[in-house]
């Protein structure tokens, strides 16, 4: 008989004992087959849960860690950025300073070199009225006249 049969052979005094027995056999062994089974099962998903724990802690741990590194990472770029502020405005500041000291400087400059023109061309007018008064007063001497030389050259010639 198969162990699908549900019908024994039946014998003198009932079933068939050693069908039977060979059945229940068959049944025990399939029984201690499938215990064995269950149990190398049972202990593989202790084995795969106990690693699921572990797998989610560290999980955990990372997820919590990486935050943690995120939230510093967001504090440092704040922070850098609030510094590179900071550079960016004391730069502007010290350009803004520098250009004024040079605006500054280039009008003192300007207005020195207007003086000095100014001193330039008063001190040439001056020197124009000179130079024409020295020109009149040439203008105005009178030089004796140049006695002829003939008389000088005809005496040279009579002493000789």
């Amino acid at each position: 008989m198969r162990e699908k049969d549900s019908s024994f052979r039946i014998a003198k005094k009932g079933y068939d004992r050693f069908q039977v027995d060979q059945v229940l056999a068959n049944y025990e062994a399939r029984q201690k087959e499938l215990e064995t089974k269950l149990s190398t099962y049972e202990s593989q998903v202790a084995v795969a849960s106990e690693q699921l724990d572990k797998l989610k802690t560290r999980y955990n741990d990372l997820v919590s860690k990486l935050s943690v590194r995120e939230k510093a990472a967001d504090e440092i770029s704040r922070l850098a950025l609030k510094e590179a502020n900071v550079v960016i405005d004391t730069a502007n500041q010290n350009a803004d300073l520098i250009v004024s000291e040079a605006l500054s400087t280039a009008k003192i400059l300007l207005t020195e070199l207007a003086k000095v023109t100014e001193d330039t061309n008063h001190a040439k007018d001056e020197m124009k009225d000179k130079i024409e008064l020295i020109q009149k007063t040439l203008d105005d001497i009178k030089l004796p006249e140049v006695p002829r030389m003939d008389w000088l050259k005809q005496k040279e010639e009579s002493d000789t």
